[in-house]
C-alpha cells in the first residue's frame, strides 16, 4: 500500500501495461496523468505462433510484453522517455536528448551484431521455456517455439509438450533453452526426450547477477550461436 500511495507524488512513472496487473491497477488509481506506457511506443505483437494447426496454451493468446529483447524496439522506448522526461525538466532536456542518443547508438551496435553473428545459421528454430523471444526471433530471422506460454513457470499442457517433442524431432533441434527464474525440469524432461541438450536462455525479466542488459543480451547471442 506504501507503494502505490507514493505514485502519487511521482512526477512519471514508466511501464509496459498488461504485464502485471497490479501495476496496471495502482497506476490507474493513482498515477494515470502520470504514467508512460512504453507498450504504446512500439506496437506489441501477438503472443501466440502456432506449430501449424498447433495447440493454443491459454495464457499464451495476446499482446507479447517482451519488447526489450529486440534493441531497436527498446531504442524507441528509450527515446520516448528521454523527450517525456525533457518535457518534464526542460532546463535538462537536452542531456536527457544526448543520453538517448548514446543509448540508441549502442543498441544500434547490439543490433547489427545479433544480425552478422545469427546469419548463416546452421537451423534457425529455437524451443524455449517459455514464449519470451519472439521480438528477438523476428528480428534476426528466427523460428521460436514455446513449451509454454507468455507466463513464465505456467504448466505446459501434454499436447503441447507432444507437439512441441514433434516440432524438435523433425527440426534436429539440439537444444531445449530455459531460463533461470523458473524450474527448467520441464525443458530438461523434453530435451531428453528428443535427445538434446537444455541450456539457460536469459528473457531478462530479473536483475543479472552481474553485467548489465548488453552484457546478458551478448550473452544470449553466444548461447544461440553455439
Amino acid at each position: 500500500p506504501r507503494q502505490v500511495a507514493r505514485l502519487a507524488q511521482d512526477d512519471l512513472v514508466v511501464y509496459l501495461a498488461g504485464f502485471q496487473p497490479a501495476v496496471d491497477e495502482a497506476v490507474q488509481q493513482q498515477a494515470k496523468d502520470a504514467a508512460l506506457d512504453v507498450g504504446a511506443v512500439t506496437p506489441l505483437q501477438s503472443g501466440y505462433v502456432p506449430i501449424k494447426q498447433g495447440v493454443a496454451e491459454p495464457d499464451e493468446v495476446g499482446p507479447d510484453p517482451h519488447v526489450w529483447l529486440a534493441p531497436l524496439r527498446y531504442a524507441e522506448i528509450a527515446d520516448a522517455v528521454a523527450a517525456r522526461m525533457g518535457r518534464l525538466a526542460p532546463d535538462q532536456a537536452q542531456s536527457f536528448t544526448t543520453r538517448a542518443k548514446e543509448l540508441r547508438a549502442e543498441l544500434q551496435t547490439m543490433d547489427a551484431e545479433f544480425k552478422a553473428g545469427l546469419t548463416g545459421c546452421a537451423r534457425t528454430q529455437i524451443v524455449t521455456s517459455h514464449n519470451a523471444f519472439g521480438y528477438l526471433a523476428a528480428a534476426y530471422g528466427l523460428e521460436q517455439v514455446s513449451i509454454t506460454g507468455l507466463t513464465a513457470g505456467a504448466e505446459p499442457s501434454p499436447g503441447r509438450l507432444a507437439e512441441v517433442a514433434t516440432y524438435a524431432k523433425a527440426n534436429g533441434v539440439t537444444t531445449i533453452f530455459f531460463e533461470k527464474l523458473v524450474s527448467p525440469s520441464v525443458a530438461q524432461s523434453l530435451a531428453a526426450e528428443v535427445g538434446a541438450k537444455a541450456v539457460e536462455l536469459s528473457p531478462l525479466e530479473g536483475a543479472p547477477e552481474s553485467g548489465d542488459y548488453f552484457s546478458q543480451m551478448r550473452q544470449n547471442l553466444a548461447t544461440l550461436r553455439t
